[in-house]
């Protein structure tokens, strides 16, 4: 393997990671925005767990529609990706409740 394939194919899966990210954020955002109309004090903390919930559930189903044939590793590495916001602001959060008792 030469290093431009090595470096194009680390370029590609960083890539698919980083799109996933940003598709978190984005995805944590938008929660927070739907919720601040409703739950307006609360929104903040109820948008991560939101996004994080929505998260687990589009999992869920590419877990089921890929039964038996295993799944694509660039969907992996985006889930991977799309994971890091929901979970680490859900992770803050906790964490936040429980100290400020």
């Amino acid at each position: 393997m030469s290093i431009s394939n090595s470096a194009s194919t680390w370029l590609r899966y960083s890539g698919q990671v980083v799109l996933g990210l940003l598709a978190g954020a984005i995805l944590t955002i938008v929660c927070v925005a739907v919720a601040a109309p409703f739950l307006f004090t609360v929104a903040v903390a109820v948008g991560p767990v939101l996004a994080f919930v929505i998260y687990l559930v589009a999992v869920i189903i590419g877990l089921i529609r890929s039964r038996g044939r295993g799944m694509n590793a660039a969907w992996v590495r985006f889930f991977v990706g799309m994971c890091a916001v929901p979970a680490y602001a859900t992770v803050i959060l906790i964490d936040w409740l429980i100290s400020s008792r």
